[in-house]
């Protein structure tokens, strides 16, 4: 609903970018509600990645700054997946960064090489933020279950709090199981 309200705000100023914007949650939401197999290509996984983060920029502005790296050699864009792993980590990024801060930002990295695929996700935050701490983590745990049913011990969570920098470490041997 966010992101609607902001395309609805943008159609005022910049019609063009209120259009890129539908196009983009089209195929997310399009994405999101036909791909019902158990598996999709890391490719497709990290282009609804792209799209995230290109709506999460418009909304933003330029008031934080949002880093996204993406490094996934010459085949490894077949390995299939899990669909949407990657989404509650980078959505929390954003959810919980401190976007009014000077120097707030959001850096996501997805790197896959021949043994293991990882998505990392920073961003800074406000000790003081309640939304960190009062009733979150469901996305998390929720997570961390499906990861455990899916990969068992081939995929794991690593979750990092430094007081104003949370990271998030997914790590994934798509290989087994």
């Amino acid at each position: 609903f966010n992101t609607l309200n902001m395309i609805y705000a943008l159609i005022a100023v910049n019609p063009d970018a209120a259009q890129e914007a539908v196009h983009r949650l089209s195929g997310m939401l399009r994405y999101v509600l036909y791909e019902d197999s158990p598996k999709v290509e890391l490719q497709r996984e990290t282009e609804f990645v792209q799209s995230y983060v290109q709506l999460m920029k418009l909304r933003l502005g330029s008031t934080t700054d949002v880093r996204l790296d993406i490094d996934i050699p010459a085949g490894a864009g077949k390995t299939e997946i899990a669909p949407l792993l990657f989404i509650s980590i980078i959505e929390n990024a954003f959810k919980h960064c401190d976007t009014g801060a000077p120097r707030s930002y959001v850096a996501i990295d997805i790197h896959a090489d021949a043994r293991e695929i990882r998505c990392v996700a920073e961003n800074t935050f406000s000790p003081s933020d309640k939304r960190h701490t009062e009733n979150s983590g469901i996305g998390l745990q929720n997570l961390r279950r499906r990861l455990n049913l899916i990969y068992g011990n081939n995929a794991s969570l690593h979750i990092a709090d430094t007081g104003s920098l949370f990271t998030v470490t997914l790590t994934i041997k798509p290989s087994s199981r």
